[in-house]
């Protein structure tokens, strides 16, 4: 069993992560859900399926420049949101499930 001290820094990380989870989802849904919907499934025929997948099999790179530049529909976030919120967006989208 871990002691006290250890215990509350596991605590206080597990409490972090789930802050930053949050803060990423809604940054989702602030940016993206309008067109990639609440729960990824698109709003549109030409927005990919995240929920299938759809577009994920790019690396970490590659879908924060799209992010940053945008792509066909998709308006360009480098001036909308700083380089960590596009890392949270793409952290997020990594982590849905399909």
């Amino acid at each position: 069993m871990p002691a006290p001290r250890t215990r509350r820094a596991l605590a206080k990380r597990s409490t972090r992560r789930r802050l930053r989870s949050r803060q990423r989802q809604k940054l989702y849904e602030q940016h993206c859900a309008g067109c990639h919907g609440e729960s990824s499934k698109p709003l549109s025929p030409d927005t990919p399926d995240l929920a299938q997948g759809e577009g994920l099999s790019k690396s970490d790179f590659e879908i924060i420049e799209i992010l940053k530049s945008g792509s066909k529909t998709m308006p360009a976030y480098a001036a909308i949101l700083t380089d960590d919120e596009i890392l949270d967006v793409m952290i997020h989208v990594r982590s849905l499930p399909f």
